[in-house]
C-alpha cells in the first residue's frame, strides 16, 4: 500500500513539473512581443514582465488559469474511498482544512514558479529602477487601454501579486466547490473551463464593453481603466473568495458522502 502511495505521489509531481515546463515555455514565447516596445521606447525594467504576463490575454487570462485546472485535477482526484479517509481524522472539518491547506500550498508554488519565470526571462537586457519604464507605460496604454496608479514599480508590483493570487484562489475555490457535488472529473473540468473562458471573454470585451468590469480578470488586473482603486479591487475579490470558500466548506460538512450500499468497501465496513 505504501509503494502504491509513493508511486502516485511521484506521478503527481512529474505531471506538475510537465505543467511548469509548459507554462515557462509559453512565457518565453510571449516575451517576444515586448521587443517592439523595447526598440521604440527603450528597455523594460527588472520585474516588469510580471505586469505583461499577468495582464496579457494569452498568458494571464488563458494559459495560467487553464493549466491551473489540470493541477487541480491532479491534486483533487475523485475519491471513491473518501469515507475511509475521513475516519482517520477527528472530524470532517479537520480533513477539509488539511486538504484545503495542502492544495493552497501547491497552487502557491505554481504561482511562485510563474513569477520566477517572469523575473528570469530576459534578465540580462533589463534595467534596474524603482520606477516604471516608458516602455511598460506605453505597453499598458496600447494593449490594455489603461494606466497605473503610481510610477513606483515595486508598489504596483506588490499590488499586482496580491490581486493575482486572489484571482487564482477564485478558480481554486470554484474547483473545490464543484468537487463537493461528487461529479466526474471530466464534468468538473468542463464546467471550470466554461466559467474560465467566459470570464476571459468578458474581460476582453467579447460580450460588450460595459460587462468588462464584472470579470475577475478585470478586477484583478494591474491596469486601472474603470476608475477602480486597489482597495476597491481587493475588497471585491476578498468578498468573492471568502464567500466561495465558506460555501464550499459548509457544503462539505453537510453533504452525504456515505458509500453506496452495493460497493465492496461498504460491505467490508
Amino acid at each position: 500500500m505504501m509503494k502504491l502511495s509513493n508511486k502516485f505521489v511521484n506521478k503527481r509531481e512529474l505531471y506538475i513539473l510537465v505543467i511548469y515546463f509548459f507554462v515557462a515555455s509559453v512565457i518565453l514565447i510571449n516575451f517576444n512581443q515586448s521587443f517592439v516596445f523595447e526598440k521604440m521606447y527603450g528597455g523594460f525594467n527588472f520585474g516588469e514582465m510580471i505586469f505583461i504576463m499577468f495582464n496579457d490575454s494569452y498568458t494571464g487570462y488563458y494559459t495560467f488559469i487553464f493549466m491551473l485546472s489540470f493541477i487541480m485535477l491532479i491534486l483533487v482526484p475523485k475519491e471513491s474511498n473518501i469515507v475511509l479517509k475521513i475516519t482517520r481524522y477527528e472530524n470532517r472539518k479537520q480533513y477539509y482544512l488539511k486538504r484545503h491547506n495542502f492544495i493552497v500550498w501547491q497552487v502557491l508554488k505554481y504561482f511562485i514558479v510563474i513569477c520566477a519565470c517572469c523575473f528570469l526571462i530576459g534578465i540580462i537586457n533589463f534595467n534596474f529602477s524603482l520606477n516604471m519604464s516608458t516602455s511598460l507605460k506605453k505597453y499598458a496604454e496600447v494593449n490594455f487601454g489603461g494606466v497605473f496608479q503610481t510610477d513606483n514599480l515595486w508598489v504596483e508590483l506588490l499590488k499586482t501579486l496580491i490581486l493575482q493570487m486572489m484571482v487564482f484562489y477564485f478558480f481554486v475555490s470554484i474547483h473545490l466547490l464543484l468537487n463537493n457535488f461528487r461529479l466526474s472529473q471530466a464534468l468538473i473540468f468542463t464546467i471550470y473551463a466554461f466559467i474560465h473562458f467566459n470570464m476571459a471573454g468578458i474581460a476582453l470585451g467579447y460580450f460588450g464593453e460595459s460587462l468588462k468590469v464584472f470579470s475577475v480578470f478585470t478586477i484583478g488586473g494591474s491596469i486601472y481603466n474603470f476608475n477602480q482603486s486597489f482597495l476597491g479591487k481587493f475588497a471585491i475579490l476578498f468578498c468573492i473568495d471568502a464567500l466561495l470558500a465558506i460555501i464550499s466548506f459548509v457544503m462539505f460538512l453537510k453533504i452525504d458522502i456515505s458509500l453506496p450500499k452495493g460497493s465492496k468497501q461498504y460491505q467490508n465496513e
